[in-house]
């Protein structure tokens, strides 16, 4: 096929560009692709400069070694119980962080006195950094699980209550003014308006508050605790165990990955639910 120019010349039809198949094949695998080839050259570098000899290795110890002592440490089981103990201050804390914050910050949403009541004191014990809280309590309640949990709960609390109240202030006001307008009851209100336009904002705290509480959970072991990952790391480091202090990080930064990936995906999954910027207080 050709096509003819102003003179009359018969020019050739430029060829259409061949299918790119393999490459869009590989286009939904390239963002796993280019994450684990940049993970594999770290750890490859890193592996490197352990074996090195130009740093000692008390003080940076390769892969290999990290991936030897996590096999000797759970075969031998010597750190299940200590994330059994981890774990379970993990769900006790969190858990009642939500069963407490998700309902408050709702009715504090909703009914503006119980937001002002609220405010002051969620404003100042939000602004104090949780680590200030921790001698507090060791005096009170002493070195525990109870003391651990109730760290927990505070380092997830707040922001959850805080999206949470956010997320009704943010519903679209005329909705509330239909609602009304055909007679709604308050109770019909929240039951049918405020709680499922609030449920992406509920999701998004949830997955601030978990991150959060994991953080409350290391720090409440490190500081005042005789069990849990935590302890296990701080005595990892006492002893100059290099490679098992090196697993016990990995495997906080593993759980924190995944608690977070999980709760963003219930985000994301709600997120076709969020309401436009709407008009806030009544």
């Amino acid at each position: 096929m050709s096509s003819t120019g102003r003179a009359g010349v018969a020019l050739p039809r430029a060829k259409a560009p061949p299918a790119r198949t393999a490459e869009r094949f590989l286009d939904p695998f390239e963002p796993f692709l280019v994450g684990a080839g940049a993970v594999f050259l770290f750890l490859l570098a890193w592996e490197f400069y352990g074996r090195s000899g130009l740093v000692s290795r008390s003080l940076v110890v390769p892969p290999s070694e990290i991936a030897a002592a996590g096999w000797n440490l759970t075969s031998s089981g010597r750190i299940w119980p200590d994330l059994a103990i981890s774990a379970q201050e993990y769900g006790l804390g969190f858990s009642l962080a939500v069963l407490v914050a998700v309902p408050l910050g709702l009715l504090a949403g909703f009914l503006s006195p119980l937001r002002h009541l609220l405010n002051p004191y969620i404003s100042v014990l939000y602004a104090t950094p949780r680590a200030a809280y921790l001698p507090l309590l060791l005096v009170w309640i002493g070195v525990g699980m109870e003391l651990k949990v109730l760290f927990i709960f505070l380092s997830a609390f707040f922001p959850i209550i805080l999206n949470v109240i956010g997320g009704v202030l943010a519903l679209e006001f005329e909705w509330l003014r239909v609602a009304q307008s055909f007679g709604a009851r308050r109770l019909f209100l929240f039951r049918s308006v405020v709680i499922p336009g609030s449920v992406p904002f509920i999701a998004t705290g949830l997955r601030l508050g978990a991150s959060r509480a994991f953080v409350g959970l290391v720090v409440a072991e490190l500081y005042a605790s005789n069990q849990g990952l935590g302890f296990f790391m701080q005595l990892a480091g006492i002893q100059f165990r290099t490679a098992d202090l090196f697993f016990g990080v990995l495997l906080v930064a593993a759980f924190g990955v995944l608690s977070n990936v999980l709760l963003s995906r219930l985000e994301a999954r709600f997120s076709r639910w969020r309401p436009g910027v709407g008009a806030g207080a009544r």
